[in-house]
C-alpha cells in the first residue's frame, strides 16, 4: 500500500502486517508478549509513560516536567554532602556511597544550573521534594573565575554567588 487507508482484514506478520485486526487508540503503542504476538497497550505512568511533578522516579523524585509530560529533571532525595567545596563536588556526587539506594542505581547525577537550582528551591517551599538543609546549594553556573553562584535554600535569595574554595550543600539532579 503506497497511499490511502488500508479497510482490509489483518495483514499477516509473515506478509510484513502487524497480524492485528484493530488499531490502537491515542497514546497505545504496539508491544510484544515475548513469544511473538503484538497488542496494543497503553503505558503506565513510570515505564514511558506521562510523568508528574512528586513523582518517584529514576532514582528520585521528578520536580519538573516538560509540557507533553515525558521528559524532565528529577533530583536525588538525599544531599550528597552538607560541606563541601565547588571543586569537589563532582566528585561526591559521582560518589555511588553519598547517594539514596534509589539513586545509587544511576551514573548521570550532576550539579544544577543555577535556573535548575531555583526550580528546586521553589519544589521544596511547595513540599514536593524534601531533606535539604536551610543553607547554600552549589549550582553549575559560574559567576567569576573564582567565584561560583549557589542559592539560599532558607530565604531562596537565588543571586548569591560564592567562593569556590568555600563550602556549601550539594544535591545532585539528572534529566530524563
Amino acid at each position: 500500500i503506497t497511499s490511502g487507508v488500508w479497510s482490509g482484514t489483518a495483514v499477516a506478520i509473515q506478509k510484513g502486517g502487524t497480524g492485528l485486526s484493530v488499531t490502537g487508540t491515542a497514546n497505545q503503542v504496539l508491544t510484544s508478549t515475548g513469544s511473538g504476538t503484538l497488542t496494543w497497550t497503553t503505558p503506565s505512568s513510570g515505564s514511558g509513560g506521562t510523568h508528574t511533578i512528586g513523582e518517584s522516579y529514576g532514582g528520585g523524585k521528578v520536580f519538573y516536567v516538560t509540557t507533553d509530560g515525558l521528559h524532565g529533571l528529577i533530583a536525588e532525595t538525599q544531599d550528597q554532602s552538607s560541606s563541601c567545596t565547588w571543586y569537589n563536588a563532582q566528585d561526591i556526587i559521582s560518589t555511588t556511597a553519598n547517594h539514596s539506594a534509589a539513586g545509587k542505581l544511576f551514573t548521570d547525577w550532576r550539579l544544577p544550573t543555577k535556573y535548575e537550582l531555583n526550580l528546586l528551591y521553589l519544589q521544596k517551599v511547595a513540599g514536593t521534594v524534601g531533606g535539604f538543609t536551610n543553607i547554600n546549594y552549589w549550582s553549575s553556573t559560574e559567576f567569576s573565575e573564582t567565584s561560583q553562584r549557589c542559592q539560599d535554600f532558607n530565604t531562596g535569595n537565588s543571586s548569591y554567588y560564592t567562593i569556590k574554595s568555600y563550602s556549601n550543600s550539594v544535591r545532585a539532579i539528572r534529566a530524563f
